[in-house]
């Protein structure tokens, strides 16, 4: 299984490492990524979405802002 954790901690290392726009963008996007997925797995196992429903963009940030 992929460690988003460490997508995360590259995101950091970019950021602290280069300041380019390239970078920034890199790690912004990979910030998010690892983000999305930590909510993800926190809905799926406090079961605030059913196990078999697939989970959206949308769906992960609007369940998680109720």
């Amino acid at each position: 299984m992929f460690d988003w954790e460490e997508f995360l901690a590259f995101a950091e290392q970019l950021v602290e490492r280069d300041a380019d726009e390239a970078a920034l963008r890199t790690a912004i996007s990979r910030a998010y990524y690892a983000v999305y997925h930590r909510a993800s797995a926190h809905l799926r196992n406090n079961v605030l979405v059913p196990a078999h429903e697939r989970l959206t963009h949308r769906k992960v940030w609007g369940t998680g802002c109720r």
